[in-house]
């Protein structure tokens, strides 16, 4: 408990600086100082990572010595039952620990040991409801809650001044703000919700941020058989899925290929039965680790393993592309260019293909019909275009690495991060504008234990 003990320490720094008619009055039966003598215009105020010291100790440190990857516990203020804040701790793939109070800048800790504060910002409420990911060592933060309005800004915790700072991007779309967000290793993705997905009118947009780009790009719409989903809602990113928990059920999505599957899960149903009005109670915590999921319920402890739950379902794309054909529900929308439409984005795709193999450094483009049945012109990006261009090969991870300039990287944990990354953000596009990817993973003939890459041909049929 000596780490305890350096904690308080620690809060104790700023009530030394009280006035003295303010510390006079001397701690509560709680052991903190009132409210009212703290801080008399706000009964809500906390001190820098004093949430902590509101948790359960034993439980605290329970978690912060399991090898969990992440963890989430709710804690609850002693001088106000009606202010409760979020502990989050999340490891990156690097190894390095993180400890926040979630929409509290001031309080960042990377030493779960002593909890030694490395922020220095002064800033309260604006990364509330933020999605919280590691990238290239950073903690970032996409979207949240200011104290008057939602916003969809990336932020992150810079390494070199330790204040909370803005990663520029350029305008986000109309209601990136109220998206379901969730993260890849190459990117983030915005479901382009507002409210519940089961009082949508049409189709529902999906469009992602590459991590250190300030592009949006579209990628498709959202598979319509999933009929429930809310925006803002925090998903649980583990190491091969990410994970939603709605209406009892879980709505887990494969990153390497953005397949999903709906399936029932205990999880879930035991968070609808424990949480259903809202009402979370002290000290309640999720964790996970790999691709297990670990939560208390009632006292009782329920862990699922994902791939368990999802093995007997039936995988299906999360996005299809955007130019889907006209729907029948529309009545008495003319299809009279259907034909038409169908045969210009036939010669076009024809003339991609031909183009590609004479393009030398030109522009590449795909054709795209929105749904006003319009024609635009949607650009692929420089990483698909050049698998485009080795269409049909099958290499190594070294002549794989080459083409795609990791050669020169030294590090092999780095360059296979990378490539998974990479790999991603194209099979993500090729899912979204050909319905299918364009990187597969393959057992070499000669030798079942290596792994090769092959590039598919995107003019013939799948096998």
């Amino acid at each position: 408990m000596w780490k305890w003990i350096f904690f308080l320490v620690v809060l104790a720094i700023p009530t030394a600086l009280l006035p003295a008619q303010m510390q006079k009055e001397g701690l509560d039966l709680n052991g903190c100082i009132p409210d009212s003598i703290l801080f008399n215009k706000n009964a809500r105020w906390w001190y820098p990572g004093e949430p902590l010291q509101w948790a359960n100790p034993a439980l605290l440190d329970s978690l912060l010595s399991a090898d969990l990857d992440a963890f989430s516990m709710v804690t609850e203020s002693p001088r106000n039952k009606t202010v409760r804040r979020r502990i989050q701790c999340m490891r990156s793939p690097e190894g390095q620990t993180a400890l926040f109070v979630v929409g509290d800048q001031r309080y960042i800790t990377y030493d779960r040991e002593t909890l030694e504060n490395t922020s220095v910002s002064n800033v309260v409420g604006h990364s509330d409801g933020a999605i919280a990911y590691w990238h290239d060592s950073t903690l970032f933060f996409q979207n949240g809650r200011a104290n008057w309005f939602l916003h969809a800004q990336r932020l992150f915790h810079s390494q070199q001044t330790w204040e909370m700072e803005q990663s520029q991007t350029n305008a986000p779309p109309p209601g990136a703000e109220h998206a379901f967000v969730f993260v890849l290793d190459s990117a983030s993705c915005f479901i382009m919700l507002n409210g519940d997905l089961e009082y949508a009118k049409g189709p529902t947009p999906v469009i992602s941020l590459p991590h250190g780009g300030m592009e949006w790009t579209p990628l498709g719409k959202l598979n319509p058989s999933i009929t429930r989903l809310r925006a803002r809602t925090v998903a649980w990113h583990l190491r091969d899925y990410v994970v939603a928990m709605h209406s009892g059920s879980a709505l887990i999505i494969r990153r390497s290929d953005l397949q999903f599957i709906l399936a029932p899960s205990k999880i879930a149903a035991a968070m609808q039965s424990e949480l259903g009005d809202g009402n979370v109670p002290d000290n309640f915590w999720l964790g996970w680790k790999g691709d297990s999921l670990m939560v208390t319920v009632s006292g009782k402890r329920v862990v699922e393993v994902v791939t368990d739950i999802a093995q007997n379902g039936q995988w299906a794309p999360l996005i299809l592309p955007a130019d889907f054909p006209a729907e029948s529900s529309k009545g008495g929308q003319d299809t009279g260019l259907a034909w038409p439409l169908a045969l210009v984005m036939t010669i076009a795709f024809l003339v991609l293909l031909v183009d590609r193999a004479f393009r030398g450094k030109k522009k590449m483009f795909i054709p795209v019909a929105p749904s006003e049945g319009e024609m635009t012109l949607v650009s692929l990006s420089q990483e698909t275009q050049v698998m485009l261009l080795h269409s049909g090969r099958q290499m190594g991870a070294d002549a794989f690495d080459q083409i795609i300039d990791l050669d020169k990287v030294e590090s092999p944990e780095t360059r296979r991060s990378r490539r998974s990354r990479y790999i991603q953000l194209v099979n993500a596009e090729a899912q979204a504008r050909f319905g299918r990817n364009l990187i597969e993973r393959v057992r070499s003939t000669e030798d079942k234990r290596i792994m090769m890459y092959q590039i598919v041909r995107m003019d013939q049929e799948e096998e």
